[in-house]
């Protein structure tokens, strides 16, 4: 079986979506390097994954790929006799002659569309179903967004799978004193600081996080690379004069290690997630985790963090004060986080991603 990967999206400063999905490639073809793989993504990504063939792609912007995803990938999928193409970002192209593999995260351009942009819910709206129905297999990160798509979609439950997302062995724990000189030295930040870490876009709810730091007396750092609405977040919570908080930008993965075992706590108060990857993150680096009560973030998090509404700036805040002031529960939150981050790794992915990529090859609808 001939595989294809559309990583059109990878490269730069990649949201989540994008890092997991190249990290799952790169897993998949360590574990299976007999596997012909083709890959379609900008030339850069090559050296990550010998074992497959790359043909270059590139640079792209977001309405210059959808014209690529639809009109020069299919005809690339014929051109290097593509049999399965995985598309690892929502969407595949419509006049696609071979089977196909989706990825979906979430469903936030249904649920929550004035959320997601109304250009993306449109774009989603109009190509996503499409792409469910007609897929071999659909993969998606947690049993939350499993239930979402059966049940909006209407497709055979046996054709969904889980593949939830791992936390890289790059992201590891440093002994707080050092990690706290680290950030000292980087980022001059010489007092306790609370973690935001996701694109700062609208659902990750970000004027919660300043606002409940504000109250709590501690310093927020948000760190995360920009996407088209970040400005108009950014410029909105600048205009709040009691809050205390720096934006730091996208940081390297030793930063990010850096940052979360330093931090009094992360903070994730997004009013919808399809997973939740940097809640993992900090509870792989000892730091423990106050989220938002969405549905994706208590299964991912199993337990191992504080949820509050995600509206409740009070409630987040008396929870950061919690965590201040009392080692026991500190102690407790990290020594469950350790235990659940561990569940999330790339080997377990791939086997989950290898059981779809079977069912597909195998499917006859």
């Amino acid at each position: 079986m001939h595989i294809g990967v559309d990583g059109s999206f990878w490269g730069g400063q990649e949201r989540g979506v994008a890092v997991a999905t190249r990290r799952l490639w790169t897993s998949y073809l360590e574990r299976t390097p007999l596997q012909r793989v083709t890959i379609f993504a900008p030339g850069v990504h090559a050296s990550e994954m010998p074992n497959a063939s790359l043909v270059p792609v590139g640079p792209l912007t977001p309405i210059s790929r959808i014209a690529w995803q639809q009109v020069i990938l299919p005809a690339l999928g014929r051109e290097q006799g593509i049999e399965l193409l995985h598309c690892p970002c929502y969407t595949a192209p419509v006049a696609l002659s071979c089977k196909f593999v989706v990825t979906v995260h979430d469903l936030i351009a249904w649920t929550h569309p004035r959320l997601a942009g109304w250009r993306n819910a449109f774009h989603f709206r109009l190509l996503v179903g499409r792409g469910i129905r007609r897929a071999r297999a659909v993969c998606v990160p947690s049993q939350f967004v499993r239930r979402s798509v059966i049940d909006y979609f209407g497709i055979p439950r046996g054709k969904v799978f889980v593949v939830p997302w791992g936390v890289d062995l790059e992201i590891a724990p440093t002994p707080r004193d050092i990690a706290s000189s680290t950030i000292r030295q980087r980022f001059n930040v010489n007092e306790p600081f609370v973690l935001f870490c996701g694109c700062i876009e609208p659902k990750k709810n970000l004027q919660v996080a300043i606002r409940a730091c504000a109250e709590a007396g501690l310093l927020l750092l948000v760190v995360g690379p920009p996407v088209r609405a970040s400005q108009s977040v950014l410029s909105e919570e600048s205009r709040a004069g009691k809050s205390r908080w720096r934006y730091l930008g996208y940081v390297t993965p030793s930063d990010l290690s850096a940052l979360n075992s330093a931090a009094t706590a992360l903070v994730f108060p997004s009013y919808t997630e399809g997973f939740g990857l940097p809640t993992l993150e900090a509870m792989s680096c000892r730091c423990p985790v106050i989220a938002s009560d969405a549905p994706a973030l208590r299964e991912v998090c199993g337990g191992a963090a504080i949820h509050v509404p995600h509206w409740d700036v009070s409630a987040l805040a008396a929870s950061l004060r919690a965590v201040s002031t009392d080692r026991a529960l500190r102690d407790s939150l990290v020594e469950r986080g350790i235990a659940q981050a561990r569940h999330f790794n790339w080997a377990n992915a791939v086997n989950s991603f290898s059981e779809a990529l079977h069912y597909a090859e195998h499917s006859t609808s």
